[in-house]
């Protein structure tokens, strides 16, 4: 018998203390207005963006590993640019920028157009 409530008590601690876990955020989304938005013009550049209208501007680097996505697509930075460069109401289309805090860098930008 004292062996279950020992074991009831051991049990209860060890969940108390798995539900006390640190969260970290990794990696931020920012929802980005294109007019807001400064493509990188090379794969190991800098994108620049303000993520608010009166935010400053952010500038982050990206690198190879920096996936560029249209209508959920995987296109090259060429590919990209060219479809931002077609966007004709910069004020409302939304850019999705991931920035992955530990590494600072831009691991993700993605647009649906």
């Amino acid at each position: 018998m004292k062996l279950k409530i020992l074991y009831a008590i051991g049990l209860s601690v060890f969940l108390a203390h798995a539900t006390v876990a640190e969260i970290r955020t990794i990696t931020l989304a920012h929802e980005v207005f294109v007019s807001n938005f400064t493509a990188p013009a090379s794969n190991n550049g800098i994108v620049s963006f303000k993520p608010c209208r009166s935010c400053d501007r952010q500038n982050v680097a990206v690198n190879n590993a920096t996936s560029y996505l249209v209508n959920r697509q995987n296109v090259t930075l060429a590919k990209f640019r060219q479809a931002l460069h077609g966007v004709r109401d910069r004020d409302n289309e939304v850019v999705i920028v991931m920035h992955h805090l530990e590494s600072d860098t831009v691991v993700s930008i993605s647009v649906t157009l």
